[in-house]
């Protein structure tokens, strides 16, 4: 307890300082200082709110409240709205004690965003085993369950009510992250289909190595928009990454085609963007692109870049590259600068010039290499994160 209130201390005098030392007006202190006492007491939520107003005021903004805002949010868990809010505030004019402290408070937030990671919960983790059983079970006849965005056709009662509440959770977040202010109006169908065999005699344009797919089709001038998904493994158990990666991965690529229509997307942001989408852990993706990264030193972000499809050797390291990237991009944008950079890239600009346009830079020839190199110290900085939260719960584990 002495330790933790040590800490707390500390950081309440960087704020104090980094609040007194920029010159607060008489009219500005006592909102400050309820921020500050908010933030002593422990009321993180409040603490932020008021804050965060100081902060993005239009009329007479106080820029240093960003501090504040950024621990509370630190401090709730927030640690990527922390993490934001701690640039907003390095982007002023910052003292060298206070510049110090926030880069230390980003790295820890960035840790424990990377333990967050290792100990994801997905929606099959939700699950009791006798649910997990019961959602096996393959029944003669179709069930449908309608949500506001979904008609659902599945060969189980369960899995057909379960697929309708969660599609609509995952459209709820996609349709945020991909359409920003646009709604999604549209009815989208859902067949779950027993095995692989029955999925791939049904599904539309179904590669052979795949569990689920999303198809858009016009019937007499009327489009139809569908995903179909698979129920079961070869061995008949239910099959949960369906639940947890097929499912939003499928329908993040249904919402950015409703995004882009017929402008070309980069196929490393449409695949990407998919995988972040997922409801699992992306433990794997992040120690694969570390690892290709740290063995390639002269790796070109170019060949991320290509709008062609990996060859079959090479698809497993593009996948998580593809990932690794629009995470870090993800991570570093708003939503309302996301938005503007996929509307940049979707008006035809390419992927460097639309992202130096949302940055509002001036644009350079070595954008692209500084971008990769940025980038790369991240993606690097996650695997030795994640691979060793893994090593040391593994040892726990075999204690």
């Amino acid at each position: 307890m002495r330790l933790k209130a040590d800490r707390l201390a500390r950081r309440l005098g960087v704020i104090v300082f980094a609040a007194c030392c920029s010159g607060v007006g008489a009219a500005q202190t006592p909102s400050l200082r309820t921020a500050i006492d908010a933030l002593q007491a422990g009321r993180y939520e409040e603490a932020q709110e008021i804050a965060s107003e100081l902060a993005s005021c239009p009329v007479d903004p106080i820029h240093r409240a960003w501090l504040i805002a950024a621990d509370a949010r630190a401090e709730m868990k927030q640690y990527s709205s922390a993490v934001r809010a701690y640039r907003l505030y390095l982007s002023g004019s910052v003292p060298e004690e206070s510049r110090r402290y926030v880069l230390s408070r980003m790295q820890q937030c960035r840790a424990a965003l990377a333990s967050a990671t290792v100990g994801a919960r997905s929606p099959s983790a939700r699950l009791t085993a006798q649910e997990l059983a019961e959602l096996g079970r393959v029944y003669g006849r179709f069930f449908t369950e309608c949500s506001d965005n979904f008609v659902v056709k599945a060969l189980n009662p369960l899995l057909a009510k379960l697929i309708a509440a969660e599609a609509q959770s995952c459209l709820r977040r996609i349709v945020r992250d991909i359409l920003g202010d646009q709604e999604f109006p549209h009815v989208v169908e859902i067949h779950v289909w027993g095995s692989q065999r029955e999925y791939l005699a049904n599904a539309r344009n179904a590669e052979d190595w795949s569990g689920g797919r999303f198809s858009i089709q016009s019937v007499n001038g009327l489009l139809t928009r569908r995903i179909d998904l698979t129920q079961c493994d070869s061995k008949g158990a239910f099959l949960t990454i369906m639940l947890d990666r097929i499912l939003p991965h499928e329908m993040s690529h249904l919402v950015m085609q409703e995004r882009f229509g017929d402008a070309p997307c980069p196929l490393f942001l449409n695949e990407g963007l998919a995988m972040v989408n997922e409801s699992a852990d992306h433990n794997e993706r992040i120690l694969r692109a570390g690892a290709v990264l740290a063995d390639e030193a002269d790796y070109s972000l170019e060949s991320l870049l290509l709008h062609t499809p990996p060859d079959g050797g090479q698809a497993e390291a593009f996948y998580a590259l593809s990932y690794s990237f629009t995470s870090y991009l993800y991570s570093r944008l708003s939503h309302q600068r996301f938005d503007l950079l996929l509307e940049h890239i979707k008006e035809g600009c390419t992927f460097a010039d639309a992202l130096q346009r949302t940055l509002h830079v001036v644009p350079r020839d070595d954008f692209l290499l500084e971008l990769c190199l940025a980038w790369r110290k991240r993606a690097e900085e996650d695997a030795y994160f994640v691979r060793s939260l893994m090593q040391a719960r593994n040892a726990a584990e075999g204690q």
